[in-house]
């Protein structure tokens, strides 16, 4: 796997995460309650995939790491400080938060835009929230999502990723 690839997993799931949405707002499309609250959980755990994905691909691009090596290189590899063991074995909160600061830092001032929306992430408490609750175990089990989630709130965590997706496809 190249680090290409997260930014193209990204896309390709904020599409779905888009279509989603638009079924589950669609006047047109009638939905069990039970449907309903899957197309929240699954466009939910997809949202918090595609914030992994985006920071992954950002942080290996500020470190101009090669685009024809593997990314599993850097398990036997560390670069500018980056170990898979830090940056990539977890799947959670604290390891995208430490990436972003990472890629701050790797940046080096041209992250202005980047650094915006991420403060604009943690200001709106609605995806504050989502973002801090997300958890790849929900892939496994929505009993991991013990709140109830709605399309308002789906929508503005969507919204938001998509907002730092269209800022990182401009690096």
């Amino acid at each position: 796997m190249f680090y290409i690839d997260y930014l193209e997993a990204a896309k390709r799931h904020s599409k779905n995460c888009n279509f989603n949405i638009s079924k589950l707002e669609s006047r047109n499309e009638i939905f069990s309650p039970q449907t309903r609250t899957s197309l929240l959980q699954n466009t939910y755990y997809i949202g918090g995939y595609i914030i992994e994905c985006l920071f992954s691909y950002t942080l290996l691009h500020s470190v101009n790491f090669n685009p024809e090596k593997s990314i599993y290189d850097i398990k036997h590899n560390a670069l500018n400080g980056i170990t898979w063991n830090n940056y990539f074995k977890d799947h959670t909160y604290n390891t995208n938060h430490r990436k972003f600061v990472k890629i701050i830092e790797n940046l080096n001032g041209s992250s202005t835009q980047l650094e915006h929306i991420y403060k604009e992430w943690e200001e709106t408490t609605i995806f504050k929230n989502l973002y801090e609750n997300w958890d790849t175990k929900i892939r496994y089990s929505t009993k991991q999502i013990d709140f109830e989630l709605t399309i308002k709130e789906i929508k503005v965590f969507i919204d938001l990723i998509n907002k730092m997706l269209k800022q990182i496809q401009k690096l």
